[in-house]
């Protein structure tokens, strides 16, 4: 029994369907990989950039502030007052009292800048 020459021809684009899709399969997964370097490469930079960014806050001894701050300026006063208690009476708690009354007035004119029912002055 031969085969027709059709079915001959459909088995043929057949193989060259597979080999087509096998030759895609290929193309896309080595498109993946590039993709993954890529990002990677990308992702390496940032991480470069933050540790420099880093290192640079360090050198020149730069803190960062976190927190609210109101929060920071509360504590900061709370922490001024609980020194200057356990200091005698003289220039140093004078100073550490002084700074104390600075950080909470301050920490109160945040609160009211920051309070929603302030209007903006016309």
């Amino acid at each position: 029994m031969s085969k027709s020459p059709r079915s001959a021809v459909a088995g043929q684009s057949r193989e060259r369907v597979v080999i087509l899709k096998h030759q895609l399969l290929l193309d896309l997964d080595a498109l993946r990989k590039k993709v993954a370097e890529a990002n990677l490469e990308a992702l390496r930079k940032k991480v470069a950039k933050a540790e420099s960014r880093t290192a640079t806050l360090k050198r020149s001894g730069h803190t960062r502030v976190t927190g609210h701050p109101t929060t920071n300026s509360l504590k900061e006063a709370e922490r001024f007052r609980e020194e200057a208690e356990t200091k005698p009476p003289g220039q140093e708690r004078d100073v550490l009292l002084r700074k104390a009354r600075q950080a909470y007035t301050a920490a109160h004119i945040d609160q009211w800048v920051s309070s929603p029912g302030l209007k903006p002055a016309i």
